[in-house]
């Protein structure tokens, strides 16, 4: 029965999705640098303006403390990284918005010692509630944050790996708490793009090949669903759901990879591999088209299991913070 209730909601979520096209994607990170960083964010001498500081600091902060973190300018740091704090601020993205990749470190021991309730759960776990915090609650609301005559779409995130941003590679990286540079960018050894390694380009193409024939496949048995009914609508659903399976896997490899180009010691940063990977998918437009898949797979997920359970189904994390936010709130 969930089987069933699930491929009626991914066939009745894929329809009504626009499966976007292979030449819609769009990344930065192939973009000629410019000679200055954005105006909009730091002076004439690479200072940020206080407005931004004050912005993302403030917003940040009154955040988590209506989320019921305490005092989180005393066990956090937070730093602007990525493309916004380089030279490459104004490339192409796909969209007429910057991003601002908003980064934060936790001192544990200061967390757990001014919010002794969290002490029930590791770091892996409230980081995962944080993010997923930010993810749907923040997010929306600093979708469109205009500094001076740009807009930006401002994402937050918690560094899973270390309290020091540094031990992630990056390329760029602005103190924002302590208003310095840690990582400066520097515009004449940074971003040549042409790793020279036609290994590389191999396996991008055979993402693109593998994308390709996942979008037709799906495509094709969406159409043929409207002539099958019985066991031939079952046969037909049961090789969309593996079609979609297949993207969802190959999403998490070029997405979750991306995660060792920042992990010491052997993740190389902006010039790894795993990042080249996801910036170039990003560019040729597989990313956007195994997103829209992934996404539509969730959501079918999401509604079968609400069908059939009255919710989506927690995992063991879940519950366990479930148990850790009632202990907190009856106290």
């Amino acid at each position: 029965m969930e089987n069933h209730r699930y491929f009626v909601g991914l066939a009745n979520t894929l329809s009504a999705l626009e499966i976007p096209e292979f030449n819609a994607g769009a990344s930065g990170y192939f973009s000629k640098p410019r000679s200055n960083l954005d105006p909009a964010l730091f002076d004439e001498y690479q200072h940020m303006h206080p407005e931004v500081r004050s912005f993302i600091l403030k917003t940040l902060y009154k955040f988590w403390e209506k989320r019921g973190y305490r005092e989180p300018g005393t066990w956090s740091t937070v730093w602007l990284a990525g493309s916004g704090a380089s030279y490459q601020w104004a490339g192409d993205r796909g969209h007429g918005d910057g991003d601002l990749d908003v980064l934060m470190g936790i001192d544990w021991d200061a967390f757990y010692l001014t919010n002794p309730t969290w002490s029930g759960l590791g770091t892996t776990q409230i980081i995962d509630h944080m993010d997923d915090e930010l993810r749907h609650i923040l997010w929306p609301r600093t979708a469109h944050t205009a500094f001076a005559d740009r807009t930006y779409e401002v994402t937050f995130f918690v560094n899973k790996n270390s309290s020091d941003i540094r031990d992630i590679n990056p390329y760029a990286a602005y103190n924002i708490t302590a208003d310095a540079w840690t990582v400066r960018p520097n515009p004449d050894t940074a971003y040549d793009q042409d790793p020279g390694d036609a290994q590389w380009y191999a396996n991008i193409t055979r993402d693109l090949e593998a994308a390709i024939i996942i979008r037709a496949r799906v495509t094709k048995i969406l159409g043929d669903l409207q002539y099958l009914d019985g066991a031939y609508w079952t046969n037909a659903m049961t090789q969309l759901a593996n079609e979609v399976h297949y993207a969802v896997g190959l999403m998490d490899e070029i997405h979750g990879n991306r995660h060792k180009a920042f992990e010491k010691p052997l993740g190389k940063g902006y010039w790894d591999f795993n990042n080249f990977r996801w910036q170039a998918n990003k560019r040729n437009g597989v990313v956007g088209v195994l997103a829209a898949i992934e996404r539509a797979h969730k959501d079918a997920q999401e509604a079968a299991e609400t069908t059939v359970y009255g919710g989506v189904l927690a995992t063991a994390d879940d519950l366990t913070l479930r148990a850790v936010m009632q202990y907190r709130d009856v106290r």
